[in-house]
């Protein structure tokens, strides 16, 4: 049976600093997932939660689908993403 590709899966999750969430980005890509999406909101980073993910994830793309403007400037986003050493060429914004 020839199966055929349906496109690229994504995984969302909501912000949050979870040590369990390094063992939930290894299942998603053994799972066959592509991306993963996190928010920010309420006190709370999505960027923070990429970094526990892509510690145990080599290949997920790794995107902030969320992040209200009203709670934190963009050039505040944009330091935190650069500080959080996670890999340009897999991270969404």
């Amino acid at each position: 049976m020839h199966r055929q590709a349906v496109g690229r899966v994504s995984f969302g999750i909501t912000a949050g600093e979870r040590p369990w969430l390094g063992q939930l980005g290894a299942a998603l890509e053994r799972l066959g997932f592509d991306r993963v999406w996190t928010n920010d909101g309420r006190g709370r980073s999505g960027i923070t939660a990429l970094r526990f993910m892509a510690a145990r994830a080599d290949r997920l793309e790794l995107g902030l689908g969320v992040a209200p403007l009203s709670e934190r400037p963009p050039d505040e986003i944009a330091d935190e993403a650069r500080r959080s050493e996670l890999p340009p060429e897999r991270l969404v914004l």
